[in-house]
């Protein structure tokens, strides 16, 4: 009657890995939306350097700027930071902490400086070589939650289980299981092109599912259910720049640069059903058995480890309208990486004292059972990012600036798959969600002697379009408040900032169920020190 649980389970699990983990259009906000970056002067004045000037780590934002420096120097940053996540799922809000200390920033710009007494337009060339942690991020959203098989004083069984979705799915009209295969009115073989009827074949030609009055169903009794699970995500995506900038009159700053990308995601999901109440009728001839249910549990995890490298071009430049006014402009070519990835299903399962249909002396054993590692690569096109600033100077007194960015991530586009896949649906799903974002910056800088007080704003709204389908993980609107200290030398200095970024996500494994989902509010707080050297 109930074959396996452990099969069964693998089976849904082996759908579920397939729909929910290798959606692939969720590459595109992961790999597309950065974080500000920068130096930790930048950083303190919430992430503005188009045209602050002596920034060699703003070679990969504006490859212009970096024209602005007199001398030679080197400078790095450490940017410790703590990920903190509140998330809610029906009745019940579980908070997690993550925490990492990375390298933010590094870069290296060597300058040669014409004499007064050279006649050339060119007064200055900078070459620049900077690296920027440009998103980092390890979280863990954790939920518990009670879902009832009765809801809302309704008299009527709700779909609460995974099982029920994807035996939802399987019996579609025109699909007839037989005892080998999957056939169609004609009794012909159906050829599948969807990922979910393709592991439904496996399933049954496995005899991982049940067949009856030609449906496909499950033996297990409808009951309450307390789901529990957790995403845990580790994002480190980093960018070098290797560029050249030239100072022409002292007036007009022109750049060029070349970015390599590279990006490792990792994450770890657990679905897991623990089943409380057993609602069978007393006339039936199992029901003892059946209530022996009550207690038994799985957790369904999946592992996804994605590597990236990718190249990309920038241009930019920065005008000096006058001593006080500065413009900048650059435009960020778009990227083009290579994705590799593997994933790895497994069931964890407990039946709680459950005997055997056959053998009532012996209890159904636990345990652990682990699916086959798959591989896929594949390419990623991110789109162009169009920059601007503008910079107030006052003086030695200070000054402010603003930085906008431009980008559409719905115009990202996954291509060459392994086996000639060719991502269309997917596309369409990047297509119909995604939207353009613009970018801002705000901060400014405060001299009193040798040491620098910085204050700063950024917004960054969702790429995500109103009543968009496909939610899972991509950032709302988020906000990142800052502040720094820093000190400035004949031959060196050094910079303290502190951001601290706010936002949300929505995250559900079961988006066609009745479950809501979970609502997680993420705070994310970095602590920069950085250290440079005039040469």
């Amino acid at each position: 009657m109930i074959r396996s649980f452990v099969f069964l389970t693998l089976a849904i699990f082996a759908i579920s890995t397939r729909l929910q983990a290798q959606g692939f259009y969720d590459t595109a906000p992961r790999f597309g939306q950065n974080s500000i970056f920068g130096s930790t002067k930048s950083m303190g004045m919430g992430g503005v350097q188009m045209g602050v000037g002596g920034e060699g780590a703003a070679l990969g934002v504006n490859p212009a700027a970096p024209g602005l420096l007199r001398k030679s120097e080197v400078q790095l940053s450490l940017m410790p930071y703590l990920n903190t996540t509140n998330s809610t799922f029906r009745d019940g809000t579980v908070s997690a902490d993550k925490s990492g200390m990375p390298l933010g920033s590094f870069s290296l710009s060597l300058t040669t400086l014409k004499t007064e007494d050279e006649e050339n337009p060119i007064r200055a060339g900078v070459f620049t070589v900077s690296y920027n942690r440009v998103s980092v991020f390890h979280r863990k959203t954790v939920w518990e939650g009670k879902t009832p098989l009765y809801q809302n004083n309704s008299s009527q069984p709700t779909n609460n289980s995974i099982i029920d979705l994807y035996l939802a799915g399987a019996n579609k009209p025109g699909t007839y299981p037989s005892q080998t295969i999957l056939e169609d009115a004609n009794g012909d073989p159906i050829v599948f092109s969807d990922n979910f009827k393709n592991d439904l074949v496996l399933g049954y030609n496995a005899y991982l599912l049940d067949t009856a009055g030609g449906s496909f169903v499950s033996a297990f009794p409808r009951s309450d259910l307390l789901k529990t699970g957790y995403y845990d995500q580790t994002l480190n995506h980093g960018m070098w720049n290797f560029g050249y900038s030239v100072n022409i009159k002292e007036k007009t700053f022109l750049g060029v640069s070349i970015g390599y990308i590279r990006g490792n995601y990792t994450s770890e999901v657990q679905y897991g059903e623990t089943i409380k109440n057993v609602y069978v009728n007393p006339t039936n001839p199992n029901f003892s058995y059946l209530q022996g249910f009550k207690g038994v549990n799985f957790q369904l995890i999946k592992n996804l480890d994605q590597k990236q490298v990718g190249v990309n071009a920038n241009v930019g430049i920065v005008h000096k309208v006058s001593d006080a006014f500065r413009v900048s402009a650059a435009i960020q070519l778009p990227s083009l990486t290579w994705i590799s990835e593997k994933y790895t299903p497994s069931v964890i399962y407990d039946f709680n004292g459950l005997r055997n249909w056959n053998d009532p002396t012996e209890p159904l054993q636990s345990g652990k059972v682990s699916w086959f590692e798959n591989s896929f690569a594949y390419k990623l096109r991110m789109p162009a990012k169009f920059r601007g600033g503008f910079n107030w100077i006052a003086g030695k007194t200070g000054m402010l600036g603003v930085d906008l960015e431009y980008t559409d991530l719905s115009t990202t586009k996954l291509t060459e798959g392994d086996g000639g896949y060719n991502f269309v649906s997917e596309n369409k799903i990047i297509q119909n969600n995604y939207k353009a974002t613009l970018n801002m910056k705000a901060g400014g800088e405060l001299r009193s002697g040798d040491y620098r007080f910085r204050l700063g704003f950024a917004y960054y709204p969702s790429a995500l379009k109103s009543g968009a389908t496909y939610t899972n993980n991509v950032l709302k609107d988020t906000f990142y408040y800052t502040g720094g200290i820093g000190a400035r030398f004949e031959t060196w200095y050094w910079d303290i900032a502190l951001v601290l970024g706010y936002s949300r996500t929505n995250y559900n494994y079961l988006p066609a169920s009745i479950d809501e989902g979970i609502s997680t509010k993420i705070s994310n707080s970095q602590l920069r020190f950085g250290i440079g050297f005039i040469l």
